[in-house]
């Protein structure tokens, strides 16, 4: 756990279980059920990550580490914020006074964004043949291609077969702010 470092906000934590997001304060426990449930805004600080909910009971304040954001973000579809951006989930409050006070300005959105393009390719083979898969994926893991999924079953080979999928990055796009 995160020790927070302003004393503005206590430290906590959060996780995901049973399709829950559960949150510890202190001696308080929340869990929530739906990405609906909770309204959340999170920036990166010096000591973890600032995070404020918005729930029917009020709100929570906390200084969470870096498992914590991610149990958050994924709870709720978002991305992760890099430090000098926020990350805002449904009607979010806006922050404390006193911590709002303390925060740095926010940067501005980039107007471009960058995306790697990628090539994809599968490998199918013979469960008979599970050293020849082997060798081939570390020939193709040599010149950049990376496994990406793996599976036992193919009805072209019949069910007894390894299929393997791969790709590798062969560019990056920049992309407008607005998807185009």
């Amino acid at each position: 756990m995160v020790e927070s470092n302003d004393s503005l906000m206590p430290t906590g934590r959060m996780w995901l279980a049973n399709y829950q997001l559960n949150v510890v304060v202190g001696d308080q426990t929340w869990a929530f059920a739906r990405p609906d449930d909770v309204t959340a805004r999170m920036r990166p600080g010096s000591g973890g990550f600032l995070v404020l909910l918005g729930v029917a009971a009020g709100e929570i304040e906390l200084v969470a580490d870096h498992s914590s954001a991610v149990a958050l973000v994924r709870f709720v579809h978002a991305a992760l914020p890099e430090p000098g951006h926020e990350m805002s989930h449904g009607d979010a409050p806006a922050w404390p006074t006193a911590v709002a006070a303390a925060l740095p300005e926010l940067a501005p959105a980039p107007a471009t964004i960058a995306a790697t393009t990628w090539e994809y390719r599968s490998l199918k083979r013979s469960t008979m043949n599970l050293d020849g898969l082997i060798e081939e994926l570390n020939q193709l893991g040599g010149l950049g291609w990376e496994l990406v999924n793996f599976d036992t079953a193919d009805r072209t080979l019949g069910t007894n077969a390894y299929v393997a999928l791969l790709r590798r990055p062969t560019g990056v796009v920049h992309l407008e702010r607005n998807g185009r």
